[in-house]
């Protein structure tokens, strides 16, 4: 008998059962010593939790399953499978069992291939997933309990080392975040400007070693720790460390985050550009561009911006990380960018000799395909006719006694495999299509004729609509920008 062992441990369990992963793989050899059973392979995963059954190297003993290289698969005990009923019975009755490999338990005794044996594996998976559920809500209630207390949960945050389990202030990081928060709350700087300062060459870096991003430096200012308090789940409680900063300061940095993120929602935005939604991207490396404005008076009153559309490349939206790589677009203004979109479209309104060309040259190349399909479809339906054709004389053989069964089912079985995948070609081929590229061009320049009066007046809402609905791709280069309209 070809036997193969599953040994897995997280680290919470080795410490609360104390069964380490060479234990089970101990125990497991001499099983099948005992057994007189060849032990073919162990497959381990240390580390790995019980909760599911994505686990490499359970994947791979899975997939030898497959290939029949073992009759039986032994645990140490039944939960190291998984400590899900679901998960456990699925390994065994919908992957195990249909390959005819057993599990085995060696220290709790059921037989799989009896009605009885897999009524103890429903109860036992029953119990394990049981005792993983009270520990999960024994874990819940007691990191509740600790962040009322005011104990620290989870590794500490940037300026802060852990010591006995109490968070200890760490220089110069701690006196980097005072800053932060002072230079927000106290001198309103906004975070896009503060990324500029953090990554100064006279500033600490980020745990990582990169360099700071927007998203570094909202986490900070909105994490209550640095308030000498501890967070859990929505709430905030009275902790036991040294505060970053005073709990006004903090309290009025998310008063401003809170103004800022409604001064600059995305709809408010999106209204100011052009382009907005309708997926520009960098004609040189393929990014996305957005809009992007700037004080340029700061801090005076009443303020004055530059709007620009910028390569996501080479200036991340807020909020975004940084994209790996280099571009060399550089920021376009946005009267620039907008006034040549215009233009394009006007372009394609007045030529009303272009747009007749378009079409006609849409509707010949959507009728080219058609006919092309048509052609493959009777194609398909001549060879199928065949193969019926074929396998109807092997079956008039067999009924004659001049074919055994054996030779009927191998001389029609790759006709059968090559009529099904005819029949499913055939199916694709003859279904309804997708609309045609010359019914996008047809609507294209329909709403190109009516957009005569929109473009006279510039009327941005009209002109983005149609670009969201119409436009294939919009490609901003150094010196133009490219608009391409669906079915042109």
């Amino acid at each position: 008998m070809r036997a193969v062992a599953y040994c897995r441990v997280s680290l919470d369990e080795q410490a609360r059962e104390g069964v380490s992963l060479s234990a089970q793989q101990e125990r497991i050899t001499a099983y099948c010593a005992s057994q007189g059973w060849d032990l073919v392979d162990v497959y381990v995963d240390p580390g790995f939790s019980g909760k599911d059954l994505n686990r490499p190297a359970l994947s791979r003993a899975l997939s030898d399953a497959q290939a029949k290289r073992f009759d039986v698969f032994l645990v140490w005990r039944l939960d190291r499978l998984s400590r899900r009923q679901r998960d456990v019975l699925h390994v065994v009755e919908d992957l195990l069992d249909p390959l005819g490999v057993g599990l085995r338990s060696i220290t709790e005794s059921f037989d799989t291939t009896s009605p009885a044996g897999k009524a103890m594996l429903g109860m036992l998976s029953v119990f394990a997933q049981l005792e993983r559920e009270t520990l999960q809500e024994r874990t819940r209630v007691g990191k509740a309990q600790a962040a009322k207390e005011g104990r620290r949960l989870g590794p500490p945050p940037y300026g802060y080392s852990l010591k006995e389990g109490l968070l200890v202030p760490v220089e110069p990081e701690a006196s980097f975040v005072r800053e932060l928060f002072r230079q927000y709350a106290d001198e309103g700087l906004g975070i896009q400007r503060l990324v500029e300062w953090a990554n100064s060459p006279q500033q600490p870096r980020p745990k990582s070693g990169k360099a700071w991003h927007y998203n570094h430096l909202r986490i900070i200012l909105t994490n209550a720790t640095y308030a000498g308090l501890q967070p859990h789940k929505g709430n905030s409680y009275p902790a036991r460390h040294e505060a970053l900063v005073p709990t006004t300061v903090f309290e009025h940095a998310q008063e401003e985050l809170a103004q800022r993120r409604e001064r600059h929602s995305a709809r408010q935005r999106s209204a100011d550009y052009l382009l907005s939604g309708v997926g520009a991207r960098c004609g040189i490396c393929g990014a996305a561009v957005h809009g992007h404005r700037y004080w340029t008076n700061w801090p005076r009153e009443p303020r004055r911006y530059i709007r620009s559309y910028v390569c996501s490349r080479r200036h991340p939206p807020s909020g975004k990380r940084p994209m790996e790589g280099e571009c060399t677009l550089p920021w376009m203004r946005q009267e620039k960018v907008e006034t040549a979109v215009v233009d394009t479209l006007k372009k394609y309104v007045w030529e009303e000799d272009f747009l007749r060309t378009q079409l006609d040259r849409a509707s010949s190349e959507a009728n080219r395909l058609d006919l092309e399909r048509m052609r493959q479809l009777e194609s398909v339906r001549t060879e199928l006719a065949d193969i019926q054709r074929r396998i109807a004389r092997w079956y008039d053989a067999f009924e004659t006694g001049a074919l055994s069964p054996e030779d009927l089912a191998g001389r029609t079985r790759e006709l059968r495999d090559r009529k099904t995948a005819l029949e499913q070609l055939a199916s694709g081929l003859s279904a309804p299509q997708a609309p045609r590229r010359d019914d996008a061009a047809e609507r294209t320049v329909k709403l190109l004729r009516d957009m005569k009066q929109v473009l006279e007046t510039v009327d941005r809402s009209a002109i983005q609509a149609f670009l969201r609905e119409c436009a294939e791709a919009v490609l901003v280069y150094p010196d133009r920008v490219e608009v391409r309209l669906l079915g042109l």
